[in-house]
Formats: structure tokens, C-alpha cells, sequence
């Protein structure tokens, strides 16, 4: 789950990488944009001042200065407009696309080579190990108390009565009231001895023993299945990372058939155009030329 997790994370990563890289050719954009309209206003309030000053002197040659300032006015705009281009030209989306593409791989292998180390992941078996262990010994713990309780409880009236057997009863003629203290006396010893009987020992060790058999069995079971859990969790994210990396691999080799075709059409066009101009033979025209018909 923690591999899954940062699988995750690195993916929601190389989503924020695409929001920024578009929100930093955005932020282009707008500071290009904002810099064309700025020099555009510029130029359009000297224009203005220039040609409020033209009106207060020169009204005679108003038409040729207004002719000359609109002129100047389009080839600015037409510069402007050029230099626009050519900046958003040099934003190359297919390279930073796939640099983005790139560096997203690269951190997924470095990460995935992280998480199969080995350190990492035997910390977290030693430690479910231990968490195991801690709660089966509370289990068999308390599973003892309850056994041992009710072994007690059924055979507390056995012990009461040989207790009442093994009493002497002849001085409750002369002292009655000490009948009671001398039975809590007599009832502790017996039931103390009763706890040191072999009997209850021999049941104590064997409930013991067989507990903390099939503890180390649920234990071997429960590491078991976490590690079969842990390889089949690695075996899903990496053919997640395989699956990502032959999309990767496919929109490359598309990009590069695309960009095959387009430099192959350029080039025809150019050659074509060439031999139009005279400037290239034709290879068709000088593989005919001594043709004999």
C-alpha cells in the first residue's frame, strides 16, 4: 500500500510538473502579450502627442504626417506581430513534453529501485512480525487466565469438601466463633497446595505448550501471506511502471513518425521547388535522358 501511495503521489507530481510548465507558457503569454500591448500604446501616445503638436503647427501637412504615422503604425504593428511568433516558436512542446516525460520516468525507477532495496520493506515484515507476536502472547495469555479460572471454579467444591473432611470439628464445643477463621486458614492452605499439585502444573505446562504451538503456527501463517501480499503489491506496480513506460515509448515513436512524415514532405516540397527553378536536376529526367524509343 505505501508503494502503491507513492506511485500515486509520483504521479499527481508529474500532473502539477504539466500545470506548471502550461502555467509557465501562459505566464509567457501574458508577459508577451502585455509587452506588445505596452510598446503598442507606446507608440500610439507619441503618435498622439506627435500628432497634436502637428495640429497646433503644421495643420498644412496634416495629410502627408498622418500617411506617414499610419504607415509606420502597420509596420510596427506587422513587426510586433512577427516578433510574437517568433518567440512563441521558440517554445519548443514536443521537447519539454517529452523532458517531462524523461524526468518523470526517471523518478519512478529511482523510486521503485528505493522501494525494493529490501531495507525498507524487511523493517516493515520485523515489525508486523513483532505486532504479531505481541498480540498472540496477550491472546494466549488471557485464553490461559480464563481456562485456568474455570478449571478452578468447577473444581473449587471438590476442594471445599475434602477440605471439610480433613478439618477437626471437635473444638467447635468449646469455641464455636473460631470455627470460621480456622476454615479460611485451612481453605487458603489446601487451595494453595491445590495450585502446587502436579495435576494442575502438568495442565498449565501442556495448555502452555500448545498455545505457543499454534501460535508460531498462525505467526508462520500471518508472515506468510504478508509476504505473499508485499510480492503480489510490488508485481502490480511494476507492471503499472511497465504499462507507463510503453505508453511513453509509443507516443515517442509516434512523435518521431510524425516528425519523419513532416521533414519528408518539407523535403519534397523543397526539391520540387528547386527543380522548378532549375536550380536541381530531376533524377527521373537524367535516368531518361538516352532512353532509345
Amino acid at each position: 500500500m505505501k508503494l502503491y501511495n507513492k506511485i500515486q503521489e509520483l504521479i499527481n507530481e508529474s500532473e502539477t510538473l504539466k500545470q506548471k510548465n502550461s502555467e509557465v507558457l501562459n505566464l509567457a503569454r501574458n508577459e508577451l502579450s502585455e509587452l506588445v500591448n505596452t510598446k503598442a500604446n507606446k507608440n500610439l501616445e507619441s503618435l498622439k502627442n506627435e500628432f497634436q503638436g502637428y495640429l497646433n503647427g503644421q495643420l498644412v501637412e496634416m495629410p502627408l504626417i498622418v500617411k506617414k504615422n499610419v504607415k509606420e503604425l502597420v509596420n510596427q504593428q506587422a513587426l510586433t506581430k512577427e516578433i510574437h511568433n517568433e518567440l512563441l516558436s521558440q517554445f519548443d512542446k514536443p521537447a519539454i513534453k517529452n523532458a517531462l516525460k524523461q524526468e518523470i520516468k526517471s523518478e519512478i525507477k529511482s523510486e521503485l529501485g528505493n522501494l525494493l532495496s529490501g531495507s525498507e520493506l524487511n523493517s516493515e515484515l520485523q515489525q508486523v512480525k513483532n505486532e504479531i507476536i505481541a498480540q498472540t502472547t496477550s491472546e494466549t495469555t488471557n485464553a490461559l487466565t480464563s481456562k485456568i479460572l474455570g478449571i478452578l471454579e468447577t473444581k473449587l467444591n471438590a476442594i471445599i469438601e475434602s477440605v471439610i473432611k480433613n478439618l477437626d470439628f471437635s473444638f467447635l464445643a468449646a469455641q464455636p466463633k473460631a470455627f470460621y477463621s480456622v476454615i479460611n486458614q485451612n481453605l487458603k492452605e489446601m487451595f494453595l497446595k491445590e495450585l502446587e499439585s502436579e495435576f494442575l502444573q502438568e495442565y498449565i505446562k501442556k495448555s502452555i505448550d500448545n498455545a505457543l504451538k499454534e501460535s508460531d503456527k498462525l505467526k508462520t501463517l500471518r508472515l506468510a501471506e504478508l509476504k505473499a501480499l508485499s510480492y503480489l503489491q510490488v508485481t502490480i506496480e511494476s507492471q503499472k511502471v511497465q504499462l507507463m513506460q510503453n505508453a511513453l515509448m509509443l507516443e515517442s515513436e509516434n512523435l518521431n513518425h510524425k516528425m519523419r512524415i513532416e521533414n519528408e514532405i518539407a523535403y519534397n516540397l523543397k526539391r520540387k521547388e528547386l527543380i522548378a527553378e532549375g536550380k536541381l536536376e530531376d533524377e527521373a529526367f537524367k535516368k531518361n535522358i538516352f532512353k532509345v524509343i
